[in-house]
């Protein structure tokens, strides 16, 4: 079955439920891999950076599209540099 992912790379998101629930982060990913909330199940996804460069792995229905708060661009430049 193939999926569609809907975000890219550098893409902003919030999680909308889940372990992660409310938080916002960066699209670093699109994967197919057993995920936070679902551990025994593979499934369309996302690798989730969230502030402090801890990365989550969510369904690709746990997220909606957010816009880049101004205070995040010192961020996320640092971290698109580094990788």
């Amino acid at each position: 079955m193939s999926h569609n992912y809907h975000f890219k790379r550098g893409d902003a998101v919030r999680i909308l439920w889940g372990r992660y629930a409310r938080l916002e982060g960066i699209i670093d990913s699109a994967v197919f891999q057993k995920t936070v909330d679902y551990p025994d199940d593979y499934a369309a996804g996302y690798h989730v950076v969230l502030e402090g460069d801890k990365v989550v792995t969510v369904r690709w229905d746990q997220v909606e599209f957010r816009r880049l708060p101004n205070e995040w661009k010192p961020w996320l430049i640092c971290w698109v540099h580094s990788v």
